[in-house]
Parts: structure tokens; sequence; C-alpha cells
């Protein structure tokens, strides 16, 4: 996380892919290399992996995987649901709070990025 919030991203799929290899159960891992990773194919295949693992992490990891796979298969209803839910349990995880301002900016949802 520490390099995604500086914005290196190169260093940051570096460390996804490196923790995936170490652990194939990590599905935080997986959730967040689909969203990083420029590839397609990749953003896939870790999203489908992230889904697999889903039953097996706690109620946090399937609220973040709920979030990131509903953003990314256009099911905003559902992400933003459970994104807010995500906030609402943890609100003073600032690198979730970050990761929220970061998905709000970009669907250019400027006043609530900021509030987040």
């Amino acid at each position: 996380m520490r390099h995604y919030e500086q914005y290196r991203i190169p260093e940051t799929l570096q460390d996804l892919r490196t923790a995936t290899k170490a652990d194939p159960d990590f599905a935080q891992a997986f959730i967040l290399l689909s969203r990083v990773s420029p590839d397609p194919a990749e953003q896939a295949t870790t999203r489908e992996r992230a889904k697999q693992l889903a039953a097996k992490v706690s109620p946090g990891e399937r609220l973040l995987i709920r979030w990131l796979t509903g953003a990314q298969e256009s099911n905003y209803l559902a992400a933003i649901s459970a994104m807010n839910d995500l906030l609402a349990k943890y609100p003073r995880d600032q690198r979730l709070a970050f990761l929220a301002g970061d998905w709000l900016m970009e669907q250019q949802r400027y006043e609530q990025a900021i509030a987040v």
C-alpha cells in the first residue's frame, strides 16, 4: 500500500504479484492487483481469483472484493454500497480512505473524495 499511496505503480504491481505467488489464497492482494494492473487479461484473472476466494475471507475483505469487483464489472450500485459499508466498518482506516478517495476521484466524484 505504501507504494500505491505514492503512485509508484510498477513497484505496487511487483509487490502484489509477489504476494499472490507467495500466498495463492491472499484474496486482498488479488483484488488490489486487479484494481491496479493496466493489463485487461490480468485484471480479469485476478478479479476472478479474488471472487473465488471471497467465501474464505473476513467480512471486511468480502466487502472490498464486492466493491472493486462491482466497479470493474460496471455494477456501480453494488460497488458503492460495498464501499460505503466498508468505510462505515473501518472509519479510521487511512489506507482504506485513500483507496476510496482514489476511486472516487476516478469517478469524478470530487466532493465525496474530499469528504472521505
